[in-house]
């Protein structure tokens, strides 16, 4: 029966690789265009961008399809960016150590979901330098089960850890902002943090900002190695990559 749940639990992961691919491709321009992006969905089946052809359901079949294409549109052969496939491959692959690394069922599907919010996140923010509402919000829902779920974390550190994460991120963009008259961090980085202070507890968030300034700054440097004008990088990435530091952390201690 175990063995039959961890099918399930991979299929699921896979069908959200999937629709992981449309969210990157398609939030960050609703954002832009100001549009609304579940109408997109409901509306818009998949096109190949080439020829303009549906793609029909059979040739959306996660990981399977790509490989029977060969990568290339059924209709016209343009190549399919390999991308794709690497998205629904990371969420087949990250399926067995959430599984096994998950108290019960329940506790399973909350990190599953946590990370396909934080992938998506990642990387719309590396590409595009947003972190839309509509993927940070539903962590604080997820963050609520979660506390119902793990005794570690209590009801009182999530709520506090979210507060104090709030608190520092604004009052230190508040600050540098005074003196230097540029923002370090954006609104969606802002929210990002008090999202994940509700996941890791109080005691925990100053790591949290220790390691993400660390980790931003690393990033920063190469950045402007690499493009002596690039002046801003995302930030959301290195909130991520702490986060999961941390919590993982605290789950093996």
């Amino acid at each position: 029966m175990e063995y039959v749940y961890l099918i399930l639990f991979s299929i699921v992961s896979l069908i959200l690789g999937s629709f992981s691919n449309v969210v990157i491709y398609r939030l960050p321009r609703k954002i832009l265009l100001k549009n609304h992006f579940f109408y997109d969905i409901d509306s818009n089946r998949s096109m190949c961008p080439k020829c303009g052809n549906k793609i029909s359901w059979y040739d959306n079949v996660p990981l399977l399809s790509y490989l029977l294409l060969h990568g290339k549109c059924r209709h016209c052969d343009e190549k399919i960016s390999l991308s794709y496939f690497i998205v629904e491959l990371s969420f087949f692959i990250i399926a067995f150590p959430i599984y096994w690394l998950s108290t019960d069922w329940v506790d399973s599907f909350v990190l599953l979901g946590l990370y396909f919010i934080l992938f998506n996140l990642f990387v719309i923010d590396f590409k595009s330098m947003l972190l839309p509402n509509l993927l940070t919000y539903p962590i604080f829902m997820l963050a609520f089960i979660y506390v119902q779920q793990n005794p570690a974390l209590t009801v009182e550190s999530s709520i506090i850890g979210g507060f104090a994460a709030f608190i520092i991120s604004y009052v230190s963009n508040f600050i540098v902002r005074l003196f230097k008259r540029i923002d370090v961090m954006g609104g969606g980085d802002i929210k990002l943090y008090t999202a994940i202070g509700t996941l890791i507890g109080v005691e925990f968030v100053p790591y949290l900002f220790l390691l993400s300034s660390i980790i931003a700054f690393i990033h920063w440097f190469f950045a402007r190695v690499s493009c002596r004008y690039c002046l801003y990088i995302p930030l959301g990435p290195s909130i991520i990559i702490s986060f999961v530091i941390v919590f993982f952390s605290i789950r093996l201690m």
